[in-house]
């Protein structure tokens, strides 16, 4: 199962305490987009990534524009997909880089790169520390 590293309401930041390692990823929920009245609008600084909104049996995949990506409010669930793509040389040398992801209202919602039919889809949760 595949694990939040977080979440976040719409209009604050996100910025956690340990960053992403060589080749891998955070999923970063984004919450209280469905009372907004305008588009969400997400920025993510420091690193490459996607956004994914999921409604009904279907996920749309967006790139961000500029670091920036806006999205129609009418989705279920909003992910920010974070992904450290630079490769370590040595495993002993991996190290994690910082990121930051910005919320607020948007203008005109994107489009998104690619839609997938996803009729299984369970949202991650985040994983809670004993």
């Amino acid at each position: 199962s595949l694990n939040l590293k977080g979440e976040m309401d719409l209009g604050t930041s996100f910025a956690p305490e340990v960053g992403v390692a060589q080749m891998g990823a955070d999923y970063i929920a984004i919450l209280g987009y469905d009372d907004a009245a305008t588009s969400p609008s997400i920025t993510l600084q420091g690193l490459e990534g996607l956004v994914v909104g999921v409604r009904g049996g279907e996920t749309d995949v967006f790139s961000f524009q500029n670091g920036q990506a806006i999205l129609d409010p009418q989705y279920d669930y909003i992910y920010v997909v974070v992904m450290n793509l630079t490769r370590a040389s040595r495993e002993a040398e991996c190290h994690e880089t910082s990121y930051t992801i910005l919320t607020g209202p948007g203008e005109q919602p994107h489009l998104p790169d690619r839609t997938l039919i996803t009729p299984n889809f369970r949202p991650p949760r985040v994983e809670l520390s004993p």
